[in-house]
């Protein structure tokens, strides 16, 4: 297993000052230290400035909001487990204190930047009386947001969603709408999510990025999800604020109108700057895996998607694990799907054809031709994984090391690939790759 938390805090550095949360602490503490800690993350949240980072002991706590909170280039704002306990931010209860019918994402990061999060464990509830609640939401002006090594889980809006908020008012503030720009999501587990979402989430949703730093993260991207595992993400409601009448989404991954914004903010500037979705097990979902919906500019590389597209909607079924769907066709679009390991169990397709580039990839099942430059293991089959998958298995959560592939395939490393693998258990760093987000170990 990689160092996860050192490479988090090398790329977020933080640590001029240390917060500290316990569940044993009490608000009125400094939480300067240990003895003095605070009982709940908003207390040192509140009170956080350039440079801290917090640490949260084991214990549940509650709804946490980062609201006009900025870190600087050298001197992030983090918030993290203490090593080896298991903090848990619990919303199963928490009512919106702006409206007593709505209930609480489990963390919100709205007009702040300079953000970092590492493993915290974020529960929601799948019945909840609002079905729109997400486990962490990152909106309205925020840029340069990290989320690593986070579990978040059972919430009827989506897992992580980064997304656009129009302009509302709490009480006589204005708050201006905005989007997000500059993510990072590395190493998290999302599952059993959106549900009841009347604006049919997903596992990971990119909708209304803005260019709100003038760059990129590394030089060439500007939002990342790398290394996570997104299972058992299932949408039963149809979207009808986008004028469906039947389901749409539910998908593990979804940079969704990124270059050509949609109906409900058609104001909005096409976003196009690169992302990076590499080394992510994605399975059982009701969606695609990854859906690529108007958006451009995206390297899909390295992943392994088993047994998602479970949901029967016109908008969905017959569709691919990876997706790429524009309204107005563009073959310069700027998406490539390379080097993942792709195992239909829901459909007959295996490849998209909307894409760029489409070059590395395995087929373990489907019937559609192969096209050139990837390969089919259909003769193998689910017996290429070390345990053949099944859909109650994958809903679950099926360990890792179960999928990984008994026959390895070896292609030619992306361009601006990372090499990590899902959950940062591996990293390979040479011109050649495996085909997929797990090895045998």
């Amino acid at each position: 297993m990689l160092d996860t938390r050192g490479t988090f805090r090398s790329l977020y550095p933080s640590g001029r000052r240390t917060l500290y949360v316990r569940a044993d602490g009490d608000d009125a503490g400094s939480g300067l230290t240990a003895a003095a800690a605070k009982r709940t993350i908003q207390a040192a949240v509140d009170i956080c400035r350039a440079g801290d980072r917090i640490l949260v002991g084991t214990g549940t706590y509650g709804h946490t909001q980062f609201f006009e909170k900025n870190g600087s280039a050298t001197e992030w704002i983090t918030l993290e487990s203490v090593p080896g306990a298991r903090p848990v931010i619990d919303v199963t209860k928490s009512v919106a204190s702006w409206n007593a019918s709505k209930r609480n994402n489990g963390i919100d990061v709205q007009l702040s930047s300079r953000i970092a999060i590492f493993g915290l464990e974020v529960r929601g509830d799948q019945r909840s009386v609002d079905p729109d609640p997400s486990g962490i939401a990152i909106f309205r002006g925020s840029s340069r947001i990290a989320v690593w090594g986070c579990h978040v889980h059972d919430f009827p809006g989506g897992g992580i969603n980064c997304f656009y908020a129009a302009e509302t008012w709490i009480g006589s503030r204005r708050l201006e709408a905005g989007g997000w720009d500059s993510v990072d999501l590395f190493f998290n587990t999302i599952n059993a999510t959106s549900r009841y979402s009347t604006f049919n989430t997903s596992g990971i949703s990119f909708y209304g990025g803005e260019d709100l730093t003038g760059g990129t993260i590394d030089g060439r991207y500007g939002y990342r999800a790398v290394g996570n595992y997104i299972y058992d993400v299932v949408c039963t409601v149809p979207y009808r604020p986008g004028g469906f009448s039947d389901v749409t989404d539910g998908n593990g991954i979804s940079p969704d109108s990124l270059a050509v914004p949609n109906s409900l903010n058609p104001g909005l500037r096409p976003y196009l700057k690169r992302g990076l979705i590499e080394g992510n097990v994605i399975t059982a979902c009701g969606g695609r895996g990854v859906h690529i919906y108007n958006s451009k500019n995206i390297d899909v590389v390295n992943n392994t998607l088993v047994g998602n597209l479970r949901t029967k909607s016109p908008y969905i079924s017959g569709s691919t694990e990876i997706d790429v769907q524009l309204d107005t066709p563009d073959a310069n679009n700027g998406v490539t799907i390379a080097n993942n390991l792709l195992a239909p169990l829901h459909t007959t397709r295996v490849f998209d054809h909307v894409a760029q580039t489409i070059t590395g990839n395995t087929a373990l099942g489907g019937t559609d031709a192969i096209p050139r430059g990837n390969q089919s293991l259909r003769s193998i089959g689910l017996k290429a994984f070390v345990a053949i998958p099944t859909t109650p298995g994958l809903v679950g959560g099926m360990p890792l090391g179960h999928l990984a592939p008994r026959v390895v395939t070896t292609v030619q490393k992306r361009t601006g690939s990372l090499g990590y693998r899902a959950l940062g258990i591996s990293r390979q760093t040479g011109s050649t790759v495996a085909v997929g987000a797990v090895l045998a170990t």
